[in-house]
């Protein structure tokens, strides 16, 4: 049996509203119930949206897109900049500040590229880094040849960077040395093959060098790649050609010490000449001792040649004696005297330099083939006469 209904309240029905017209702006249902924006969304399209209705140019729907794919830190980096509307930064600044490089980095590519420092972050820059950090550059040497050259990170990789490294490798350099000669001129990434690599590369050949001298003397000083052949380089042969120095010894001399290539003809190699010539070296001498000893050509005259010169002047040798050391110091050490042992028989019998080269050179060989070569033996030797010499050795 079905209870009787219970008396009650009859029901209360919800009054539907009056019918209107349709509204302009659609349907006022609340739309179902969708899943919230992750947090860290929510605050780039916010603010995006904001700049957008407000005309900022700093910011834009492109490159708050583009940030979204890098780190974090770029995004927050961008809307940082452009809330405080203190300054613009593109993406591509924002990824290498992410990265630490330093404000003073950044102001340099600025200054080289003004606004149009844009390129692609994932097509353009984060390559370029992989390839320079492959090629042996540690993160620290890529920012600071940035820094140096701050048109490295404007380089296509594929036009630029790559067939260049090719070049060096075909050259004779291998990874290290691309990469070395890469940190101490960076500039080197930007010339061209053309109108700069090649031509030097032909003149030093015609020098005389062969290919493992010029990649040895490339990658021991990279900076010979940007002197101007008429500038620079050329002048530079004719005035050692004038010196006394024939081709052969020019070329000797550049695979010893490229570096003397980047050197002043006023604030170097004219001094070293005059200095030379006041120590009573004629001509033929100063040719041979740049030739031999082209390092020397690198050196101070205040700091190290003079100061080393006058150390000779103070044990009791004169200008002549000092001119024909090198000649003698050269004897003694290929005769097997050590360094030590040379500059205590200078010091104790600084006479010795006077006589001459083949006079040193005969009782040298004496003595040596007695078996009573020494350095004692040697300064007694050299004060005899030939008939005494010849009497007691010979």
């Amino acid at each position: 049996l079905t209870a009787p209904p219970v008396a009650g309240p009859p029901p209360v029905l919800s009054a539907r509203a009056p019918t209107a017209a349709p509204s302009p702006f659609g349907s006022m249902r609340r739309p179902p119930t969708r899943t919230a924006l992750p947090p860290w969304l929510l605050l780039p399209l916010c603010s995006a949206a904001a700049a957008a209705l407000s005309g900022w140019r700093s910011c834009s729907w492109i490159m708050i897109g583009r940030s979204l794919s890098g780190p974090s830190s770029v995004s927050s980096r961008i809307l940082a900049r452009s809330s405080s509307g203190t300054d613009d930064i593109t993406a591509a600044e924002a990824y290498l500040e992410s990265l630490g490089w330093s404000e003073d980095t950044m102001h340099k590519l600025k200054s080289r590229y003004g606004r149009k420092f844009n390129p692609n972050v994932d097509g353009s820059v984060k390559p370029l880094l992989k390839w320079l950090g492959d090629l042996g550059l540690s993160d620290q040497q890529v920012h600071l040849s940035v820094g140096r050259h701050p048109k490295l990170i404007g380089l296509s990789l594929e036009h630029n960077l790559k067939p260049f490294a090719r070049w060096l490798e075909d050259l004779g350099l291998d990874k290290p040395q691309i990469a070395k000669a890469i940190i101490r001129f960076p500039s080197m990434c930007g010339l061209s093959l053309q109108a700069n690599l090649k031509p030097l590369v032909l003149w030093l050949e015609d020098l005389g060098l062969d290919k493992p001298q010029i990649a040895k003397a490339i990658g021991r000083f990279p900076s010979m790649c940007g002197l101007s052949l008429e500038a620079n380089l050329k002048p530079f042969v004719q005035w050692l050609e004038g010196v006394g120095l024939d081709k052969p010894q020019i070329a000797k001399a550049i695979g010893r010490f490229p570096n003397m290539c980047g050197l002043s003809l006023e604030a170097n190699f004219k001094p070293l000449v005059l200095w030379l010539e006041d120590l009573c070296l004629d001509k033929p001498q100063i040719a041979q001792a740049i030739a031999r000893r082209p390092m020397m050509c690198g050196l101070s005259l205040e700091a190290n040649l003079k100061p080393r010169v006058q150390w000779l002047l103070d044990v009791g040798l004169d200008k002549t004696q000092v001119a024909n050391l090198k000649p003698k110091v050269r004897l003694l050490g290929e005769r097997g005297f050590a360094q030590a042992e040379i500059a205590r028989t200078l010091a104790i019998e600084p006479n010795i330099v006077g006589y001459s080269s083949k006079r040193l050179s005969h009782r040298m060989d004496v003595l040596g083939a007695q078996g009573v070569l020494n350095a004692a033996s040697l300064r007694n030797a050299m004060k005899l006469t030939d008939a005494k010499f010849a009497a007691r050795f010979e």
